[in-house]
């Protein structure tokens, strides 16, 4: 059941009209035809009086709860006179307005005690059933408006149910009147919405970060606890020994999948794409001992090419240069090794003039994984098909495995989880993530995103050259404070020291 009424006001005297009549009231004037002349009852008697004007929306599922029942509202209409009327209509009406108010304050104790002996009267006769009712009050004057919300739940006689008395709250607020333009209130709703995806807050500089590390000290230990914990936690939300790669068991022939940073894309697996896919993830888990390489100018001069290659397995980042100069620093073993389409495209100009020249240049990689993200986004696809085409071709020791977006998706929700909030995670932090749960010992070295060294040194932002990101697109320190909190959890060992400095403890 759908009522609506319609109440104009001027001054501090209600003028109230019926179902069908509409009235524009100035301060000193009523359109008098239009008005019954008898008082209705509305929802102003109990959200108040005061000065301005107010209109009032009514819905409701069922009988609304007012001052007085619906009995009592058919037994004053009984008498109503017709809709057209004298010019004495309008003094009659303010007249009745006037006298009944004194005689309404004194008697809204004795209708409520009428109403309840009603209501329980209805509730032994036919039982109780719920009623949902909401109406919409705003009441304006010169300096503020009042917007109120009256809920209303109320009994209905239809059903037979256990007896329960129906409640009404109203929310009422106060807010003051804005002259804005639409622009300018859009404008603030869309930075209230900025700050809640990406809140404000101060990080600390690289000065205080420095301090922060030199005060943990050289001193750490494993704790295994601790990283079996995580790994665990890793599992439940990202499952990387199932979904860290694109297979034909987690992606089978005909299913549908989303882009994992393109919200309006998705593509299915064909024929041509299954074909290209392994049958499982072709690593022998858990993988015992795992060192992460990071890209950071950290690692120049740190001369840790030897502890890196003495883990099991070696993971590194976007196709950096291994040529003799900096094997001393970084290493030569590799296992798994990052390509983003980016580099396709800008370094060996997406394989259409360059094949020779990205065939060579992976060579240094031997007999590794060619790790890629194919359907991350749309315009990757095209990039990533063709290195696994170009490397099919020459017969090349490397072997492609593209990224399931369904893992990529999980660990960004996971790390924003814990408050990190950029447009995309980093490579890097993709790959210690997937570590820490296909690896029982983590270790990563090259993650340190500043400008200086632990002594103050200027340093570059790759070891092998200075290029620096896009601006905005990684949340860079928030990162590498989220991992050195798990270095101090004992939950990886994050390597920011030279490496013949280094003593290395024990595992517990």
């Amino acid at each position: 059941m759908v009522s609506s009424a319609a109440v104009l006001r001027g001054g501090k005297e209600p003028v109230y009209m019926n179902h069908l009549c509409v009235c524009v009231r100035a301060r000193a004037r009523v359109c008098a035809r239009a008005l019954a002349c008898l008082r209705q009852p509305s929802v102003n008697d109990w959200l108040g009086d005061g000065e301005g004007w107010g209109i009032n929306l009514c819905y409701s599922s069922g009988p609304l709860l007012l001052r007085t029942s619906p009995l009592e509202k058919e037994e004053r209409f009984r008498g109503r006179v017709p809709e057209a009327r004298d010019s004495s209509c309008e003094a009659k009406g303010r007249e009745r307005v006037r006298g009944g108010r004194e005689e309404e304050e004194g008697g809204r104790e004795r209708e409520r005690e009428r109403e309840r002996e009603r209501e329980r009267e209805r509730v032994a006769l036919h039982g109780n059933a719920l009623n949902f009712g909401f109406q919409f009050h705003l009441r304006c004057s010169s300096d503020h408006c009042n917007p109120m919300i009256a809920l209303s739940i109320s009994d209905s006689s239809r059903a037979r149910r256990q007896t329960w008395r129906g409640t009404m709250a109203i929310l009422a607020c106060k807010c003051p009147r804005t002259r804005l333009p639409m622009g300018a209130s859009a404008l603030g709703v869309f930075v209230l919405c900025w700050l809640y995806v990406f809140p404000v807050y101060r990080l600390p500089n690289e000065k205080e970060i420095v301090n922060g590390v030199l005060q943990q000290g050289k001193a750490w230990r494993r704790n295994q606890t601790a990283a079996r914990d995580f790994r665990k936690e890793m599992e439940n939300c990202c499952d990387p020994a199932n979904l860290f790669a694109m297979t034909k068991q987690n992606s089978p022939l005909g299913k549908s999948m989303r882009y994992d940073g393109e919200l309006l894309y998705s593509f299915t697996i064909d024929n041509s794409t299954y074909s290209l896919l392994p049958q499982a993830t072709p690593f022998q888990l858990p993988l015992k001992k795992c060192s992460v390489v990071g890209n950071g100018g950290i690692l120049k001069k740190s001369v840790c090419g030897r502890q890196i290659d003495e883990a099991n397995f070696v993971m590194r980042c976007n196709l950096p240069p291994l040529s003799s100069e900096y094997n001393k620093d970084v290493g030569s073993k590799t296992h798994l090794v990052t390509a983003n389409p980016s580099i396709i495209r800008k370094r060996f100009q997406n394989l259409l003039w360059s094949r020779k020249t990205f065939v060579d240049d992976m060579k240094v990689y031997n007999h590794s994984y060619i790790y890629m993200p194919a359907f991350s986004m749309k315009t990757g696809t095209e990039p990533s098909l063709r290195v696994y085409y170009t490397l099919a071709d020459v017969g090349a020791n490397q072997t492609v495995l593209f990224a399931n977006p369904n893992f990529l998706r999980s660990i960004g929700k996971f790390w924003k989880s814990r408050g990190i909030h950029a447009k995309r995670l980093s490579t890097g932090l993709f790959l210690v993530s997937a570590a820490l749960g296909l690896c029982e010992e983590v270790t990563i070295f090259g993650f340190w995103p500043f400008s200086v060294d632990l002594r103050e040194q200027s340093i570059s932002h790759h070891y092998y050259d200075n290029e620096l990101p896009y601006s905005g697109f990684h949340a860079m320190p928030e990162e590498f404070l989220q991992l050195w909190y798990l270095h101090k959890m004992g939950v990886l060992k994050m390597q920011l020291e030279p490496c013949e400095d280094t003593s290395v403890q024990p595992t517990s």
